[in-house]
């Protein structure tokens, strides 16, 4: 899975969170989604990045939201 990018909706917390550690642990790059849960999601990322530097990064927002969902695609995008 190396250099591979993985968006994960609501990973900040349990079963998504587990998920992106895993795929994280293959060499995958991960985009943590989170909506409100902004505090866990950061500590995700702080936890992968010390595992392998610049390899998560966070989006935020609402994904009922079609403008959301854009700017989350896009952020990942400009980000990997």
């Amino acid at each position: 899975m190396e250099n591979k990018v993985t968006l994960i909706t609501g990973s900040a917390k349990r079963i998504g969170a587990h998920t992106a550690k895993y795929l994280h642990s293959f060499g995958s790059n991960i985009v943590v989604h989170c909506n409100q849960s902004r505090l866990e999601a950061e500590k995700l990322c702080l936890e992968l990045n010390q595992i392998r530097p610049k390899s998560a990064m966070l989006v935020q927002g609402d994904l009922s939201d079609l403008s959301c969902i854009e700017r989350i695609g896009q952020q990942a995008i400009d980000s990997y």
